[in-house]
Parts: C-alpha cells; structure tokens; sequence
C-alpha cells in the first residue's frame, strides 16, 4: 500500500470512528459532541461585560410612583447602575360595551398621567380579549365593538390625556399565532381589523403612534405543536395595512428548545428573529421604523424536573449577540430600530419558562443580570432603542 492510500485510509477510517461516536453521543446526551465541545470552550473562554446600562443618569424616584410597572423600571435601574429607558410595555384590553370602555378609559389615562410624570411612554399591546373572555375577530371586522371602542378613547382625551402621551398603541398582537379566536380567519383578515381599531384610535388621538406586531414563526393550524413554526414572509399580513395609521412594524421572536429528553430547538436569531422578514412586511407598509419584541431564557419546563431546559448567562450572551446582529443589519439598511426585552418569570405558571435575568443559576463569576446589562449597553453603544416589559407585581 502506498503513502498515499494510507493517508486516505487513516482519514477516512478516522472520519467514521468520529461519525459513529458523535451518533453514539447523541443518542445519550441529545447533543452532538461538537455541540458539547463548544458549550465547554464557552464556559471557560475570557470575556468581558459593560457594567453599566448607559452612561446617563437613572430617572429620580421611580421607587414613589404608583404603578407597578413604572416601579418595576426603578427596580431595573437598580441594577444597570444607571438610566435603563424611557418606554415600557403594558397590556390592555378592548371594552365589551361603552360603560365597561368608561371605567376602563379612566383607569387607562391615570396610568399614562403617571407615565407622563415621569417622562416613560408605553407600548400599549390590545389584546382581543374582554372580561367575558377572547373576542370573536370576525365580529370585532363587522364593527361590534366600534362603539364600545370610540367610547374608551373618547374618555381618556375627555382626561387631558394628549396625544404624545398615548405612547405607541398595537392592536391583535400576535395575529399568526393560534391564540386568538380567529377560526376561519385568514391572513389577509388582519389589516381590515387593525386598520379599523388604528382608525378608531386616532380619531381621538390624531397625532399618536400605530404599530402592529406579528410573530415571525406563522402557525397555519389553531392545533398546533411549537415544532410546527413557519418562517415565512408576512406579506399577506401587512397588504392593505393603511399606511397612514400605521407608524412602525413589530417583529416577534424567541428562541425556543424542546425538553431534555427531546431533540431539536431554535436558539438561532437568524431563524427566529430573521430581519429579512421584518424588512419585508415594513417595505410593504411603507416605514422604516422597525421594532423586535424578544427575549431568552434561562430555563424552561420548570414544572417538570426531568425535561428542565438550562441556559447559562454565557449561552444566553451569545443568542443576545445574535438578536443585535440582526438589529445591526437593519440599522446598516437605514432602518430606525428598537428592541423591547421581554422578562417576566413564568416558571410557576402554565407557560414554566423564566424569561428574567435574576436567575441564581449562575455560570461561575457571571452572572444572568450581567448579561442583560451588557445588552443593553450595547443597544445604546449601537443607538438601537431598548423597552422591557415584565409582570406588574
């Protein structure tokens, strides 16, 4: 045998011993060995992270204010060290009938009096849902709750509540996940029902934002599995979105991982968070004002001790850096960008995932608020707009 045939038999017979122990490897651990090579060469590598949020002053006495999420932006400011941002996300929902829009519109301007004072404005998600439950869209598209709607708005301008105050307000949020009642709803459905609560909006507030939001997995069935996303284009979506109500374009995204005894996942921004599909969608309706609703994990199936998923601060760092490349190229094409950072800890509910950065499950030194500080330094470092939204408590 000459050199030269050895040299090819040692390769190829060194290629299929690693084959066979990488499909040995992965019947046992769920992960490729390569994979776990790679989680053992970050959890070792030398790093560094900002340790402040920005370099501007925080927002005095927020620890005073009343509402619980202007309390929760002071408790985040804590722990940057510093100013974190002036936006925040709340939920509200659409009023059944017009004494129901009253009581509601009062409590909703008290809440945007106090925003107000402290200089924060919110991105209000409306939710299709009433006290009675979740809202039949189609009804909501034949103008059943026209009335109810004009009616809420109507009280909080009545309020002295002004039009730059409103903040930005996004209806059916989520529209291409199966969590709303939309049975037989297609997805050229959606602009006639966001154009129609946009339009009712502002008429009361002519001067304030519009924005819509859509997930960027689609799930075409109301019975469906996480492992069934599609990312597609969400050009049926945004046509016929009136181009004068709608001011930015939400994209939302989170990476995602089955449990411990599964395989498969998406921890990769370029898939579940790809900015291609968000540039689309606002090409179409005629903005270049974009913004991402995301976040990460720290551990998810928290119910279930034998599937819990962990994710430590230097893997959670590297998907981050993934989600503000994404913003970069966006900002590279002349796009304004902005990112709320999802965070509540959901681990004893239905949903059993921690979004929070206050996780005690720590990667040695690091910890998981270091991470989010260092994100948030590098969206200002970036000029990329930062909001949070966590559980009012």
């Amino acid at each position: 045998m000459s050199k030269k045939e050895i040299i090819v038999f040692s390769i190829l017979f060194l290629t299929l011993a690693f084959l066979t122990f990488d499909t040995l490897f992965y019947s046992l651990t769920r992960k490729h060995s390569y994979q776990f090579l790679s989680l053992k060469t970050m959890s070792t590598r030398v790093f560094s992270v900002n340790t402040r949020c920005s370099n501007e002053s925080p927002i005095k006495n927020l620890s005073k204010a009343n509402d619980p999420s202007l309390k929760q932006l002071g408790q985040l400011q804590n722990t940057c060290g510093s100013f974190a941002s002036r936006q925040i996300m709340i939920y509200t929902d659409i009023p059944k009938d017009e004494e129901t829009a009253r009581r509601n519109g009062a409590k909703m301007a008290n809440t945007l009096k106090q925003f107000s004072e402290y200089g924060v404005s919110p991105i209000v998600m409306a939710e299709p849902v009433t006290d009675w439950g979740v809202i039949d869209i189609e009804a909501f598209k034949n103008g059943q709750f026209d009335n109810s709607l004009a009616t809420y708005f109507s009280t909080i301008a009545q309020s002295n509540v002004a039009d730059d105050q409103m903040g930005v307000w996004v209806p059916f949020p989520e529209a291409n996940l199966p969590y709303w009642n939309r049975t037989n709803v297609k997805p050229n459905d959606f602009a006639p029902v966001a154009n129609r609560y946009l339009g009712i909006y502002k008429r009361a507030f002519p001067a304030a934002k519009g924005s819509v939001l859509l997930n960027s997995a689609t799930y075409e069935s109301p019975d469906f599995q996480w492992n069934e996303e599609k990312y597609i284009s969400l050009a049926k979506y945004a046509e016929h979105l009136d181009k004068t109500l709608v001011d930015s374009f939400g994209l939302q995204g989170f990476p995602w991982s089955p449990p411990t005894t599964s395989g498969g996942g998406q921890l990769h921004a370029y898939n579940f968070l790809n900015y291609k599909i968000a540039q689309e969608a606002a090409d179409i309706i005629g903005t270049k004002n974009i913004w991402f609703n995301t976040g990460t994990f720290s551990q998810k199936y928290t119910l279930d001790p034998i599937n819990t998923v962990r994710v430590t601060p230097l893997q959670r760092m590297d998907i981050l850096n993934d989600i503000l490349g994404q913003a970069k190229k966006l900002k590279e094409g002349g796009y304004n960008v902005s990112i709320n950072i999802y965070s509540p800890d959901r681990s004893d509910d239905i949903e059993a995932t921690d979004w929070s950065y206050l996780s005690k499950d720590n990667d040695g030194s690091v910890k998981h608020e270091s991470i989010l500080i260092d994100f948030v330094s590098k969206l200002n470092q970036n000029k990329i707009g930062v909001s949070f939204y966590n559980d009012p408590v």
